[in-house]
């Protein structure tokens, strides 16, 4: 402050000494009123400075708020009765509706227009209802509204009701929440964005306009907290907060009732000191890593409810920052998704149920079909007049066209259980071409067709992955193209897109001149039990599952698949796979096993097969009779057993449901025996006796599923076989499990 000095004598002066007192007392009186006013200003400045700390403040929490209610699902929105419930606020969330806020704005749309005509009445009722009774200060309904895109959604409405100390309406604050998938509970909080900051971007050395401009800033700040602590507590999740320290300050209602504890018993405490020690320590783990990485958060955990319950939860969280942006605490909310994990823990257990459904329609099918297959194919072979010869192969034919259907229903199936394995394995492209070339060229002979296939010079074929599922999408995009071609020709083209040193991605086009595809119906191709009209299907047959198993195993591949088309001008599907190439040529042998001995030394092969069904049985019977095979037939796996301990054979052919002792236990005992064997023995060969050997069995059965498969190899089966019985694919199975004992120079079983 600054002060003043004296003035000399008064004499030397000129004025009396009564002036001279006067005088300075005066003086004393200004600088004593001069200090006062600046303690009113410093006093000023510093409330100032508080309100802007304050203000501050409530941008960190808006902003931490902002990034949850943004990512929640539910619409906030503020409207009036008047001109069809017209709206004056609502969130730019609405958007997920497919209206935007300047939509209702604008009065382009009201309220009551996105409300389901069938609810309307009753909402508008409600309204009317809770806006007459004066002591009704909010309500709650569920009902439709209608999105943009005429989509119907269910929205649970939360509705305040804002009067004045009169009780007239002011108007109707709420939230919008979509209840249209319940299993999704996960919300988040919306906001408004702060404005605050531009009331006091001005600063002014008045004290009455610091003054004005701190008292608007509380007055904001007031109602601002009021906004978002009625957000807040109308939110149904349970929503938190917590300081640095991992401490609770804040939660809402929802959280209260949750827990079971009042917000008292919250307040203060961490983690550790309200749930079990093995989960706050999994808390306080995910909060440390959000303190040391800011941000948001989301991750699942389990939660003790007040009931003792423990849930599963799905946490969303998000930091909170101060002005110098260092982390101050942490906002979280909870939703609770105990019975969504319930809903797909029964839903896992349904698609076990499909599963085991699968398994038995495929042996109950396979099982007579098998029957229908052998046994007209025995009777074709036999001595038959062209007209006898024709009925025995049409029923052959229906036979195989019915185990095609079969075949990619179970076949999708696994694709969609996700039980279809895709090999890694080494093979020749020119094999897989081979083999597709001697199937489709005769089913284009049969219709007048050209049918070939080409490969350029540059793509490698020797090369790694999986040859049955890649022949499957050849076979099955050629067979289509015969199908729906009345002349012309079918042609495969195979070529080099590009690849590296070790990869090579190969481009495989089948084309036709067909009917083509209509415009129109192209985005149905790929789409599973699609055809392109109800004719076509009765015209051509099929599942319509046909297309839809190549794009999966074509995406199970790395791979993607595509077609072009014009109606009446045929159709090219094309497909490509990166596949890798050998480091090495492999060793050469035959692709066709072409004999395997009719007798191991001066000993004829000797099978014994295990099958209940007598038809089924029968086929198996004239299949191996003709390869050369002595046979032994039992009707279940307790006879097998007794057969095995008693007899000698080279391999058993296994049946799975048998009755008294199915194909599986009868395979266990069969090698506890061995092992028993083996024991007794002390692994040694006893004089004149040849060493005790494993036997091959091999899975003869209807049951086709992976599953299935897999089950077989523990038991201790060595292989599967599906049903029905191919005479050429059961002697290369045989070959591949009775080489061992034809090395000697003995020749191989040849199917007849």
């Amino acid at each position: 402050m600054q002060k003043f000095s004296a003035p000399g004598h008064p004499q030397a002066t000129g004025i009396s000494e009564a002036e001279f007192r006067a005088s300075i007392t005066r003086l004393h009186h200004l600088e004593k009123a001069l200090a006062r006013v600046e303690k009113q200003l410093s006093e000023e400045m510093g409330r100032r400075k508080t309100s802007e700390a304050i203000l501050q403040e409530i941008r960190n929490r808006s902003e931490a708020l902002e990034r949850i209610v943004n990512h929640s699902h539910g619409v906030v929105f503020s409207w009036q009765t008047k001109n069809g419930l017209m709206v004056t606020f609502v969130t730019d969330n609405v958007r997920r509706f497919g209206y935007t806020p300047q939509d209702f704005y604008t009065g382009k749309v009201k309220f009551t227009d996105i409300i389901h005509p069938d609810d309307l009445r009753a909402v508008t009722e409600q309204v009317i209802h809770y806006s007459r009774n004066p002591l009704a200060m909010s309500f709650t309904r569920s009902y439709r509204i209608v999105a943009a895109d005429g989509k119907i959604i269910w929205i649970d409405d939360r509705t305040r009701i804002i009067r004045d100390i009169s009780g007239k309406i002011i108007r109707y604050e709420g939230i919008l929440l979509d209840i249209s998938e319940a299993k999704r509970n996960e919300e988040e909080l919306l906001r408004h964005r702060d404005h605050l900051e531009d009331l006091v971007q001005e600063r002014t050395t008045e004290l009455a306009l610091a003054k004005e401009k701190a008292e608007e800033a509380v007055k904001a700040f007031r109602l601002q907290h009021d906004f978002f602590h009625t957000l807040v507590e109308t939110i149904p999740n349970p929503l938190f907060y917590k300081d640095s320290e991992g401490r609770y300050v804040g939660c809402n209602v929802a959280f209260e009732r949750y827990l079971g504890r009042p917000r008292s018993d919250i307040i203060g405490k961490t983690v550790f000191d309200m749930a079990p020690q093995d989960i706050a320590a999994r808390y306080h783990e995910e909060d440390q890593k959000l303190f040391d990485h800011p941000g948001t958060q989301n991750y699942t955990w389990k939660i003790p409810r007040a009931d003792g319950a423990l849930r599963d939860v799905i946490f969303d969280k998000a930091t909170i920052l101060d002005g110098d942006g260092k982390v101050v605490g942490i906002l979280g909310i909870i939703t609770d998704i105990t019975e969504l994990e319930e809903a797909r823990k029964a839903a896992e257990v349904a698609n076990e149920a499909k599963s085991e459904f699968l398994a038995n329609m495929s042996h109950e099918i396979r099982t007579p079909l098998n029957g229908i297959i052998g046994m007209s194919g025995l009777l074709r072979d036999t001595d038959l007049d062209p007209e006898q010869y024709q009925y025995a192969e049409t029923v052959v034919t229906c036979g195989k066209a019915l185990l095609a259907v079969i075949n990619d229903i179970l076949d999708f199936s696994k694709i969609e259980a996700g039980k279809l394995p895709v090999d890694r394995i080494d093979f020749d492209l020119h094999q897989v071409l081979t083999e597709l070339q001697k199937i489709i060229i005769f089913q284009a002979a049969l219709k007048g067709l050209l049918f070939q296939v080409t490969i350029a010079p540059d793509v490698p074929t020797l090369l790694k992955g999986d040859p049955t599922r890649l022949g499957q999408v050849l076979m099955n995009l050629a067979t289509n193209a015969v199908k729906f071609t009345e002349s012309g020709k079918v042609t495969v083209d195979v070529s080099l897109k590009g690849g590296t040193a070790e990869l090579a991605t190969i481009h495989f086009r089948v084309s036709d001149t067909g009917i083509g595809i209509p415009t129109e119906h192209s985005h149905r191709l790929f789409q599973s039990f699609s055809q392109l009209d109800g004719s076509l299907s009765r015209k051509y047959g099929g599942t319509g599952l046909g297309l839809a198993i190549c794009k999966k195993l074509v995406t199970m591949m790395g791979g993607k698949i595509g077609v072009t088309s014009r109606e009446h001008h045929g159709s090219t599907f094309w497909f490509d796979v990166v596949l890798e190439k050998q480091v090495q040529a492999p060793a050469t042998s035959d692709p066709v096993p072409s004999a395997l001995s009719r007798s191991l030394g001066d000993k004829p092969i000797r099978i014994l097969l295990a099958e209940d069904n007598f038809i089924n049985q029968t086929v198996a019977l004239h299949i191996l009779k003709n390869l050369g095979c002595q046979v032994v037939a039992v009707e279940n796996g307790r006879q097998a057993l007794d057969e095995i301990q008693t007899g000698e054979f080279d391999l058993i052919l296994m049946d799975l449901q048998m009755p008294d002792m199915d194909g599986l236990e009868a395979t266990q005992a069969i090698r506890e025996w061995e092992s028993r064997r083996k024991s007794a023995d002390g692994g040694k060969t006893t004089a004149g006796k040849p060493p005790q050997r494993r036997i091959p069995i091999i899975a003869l059965t209807a049951h086709a599923l992976i599953d299935d498969r897999q089950k077989c190899l523990e038991a201790g089966m060595d292989d599967f076989l599906a049903k029905p019985v191919v005479p050429a694919i059961l002697a290369a199975t045989l070959n591949q499990w009775l080489a061992d004992r034809a090395d000697s120079g003995k020749k191989r079983l040849r199917a007849q």
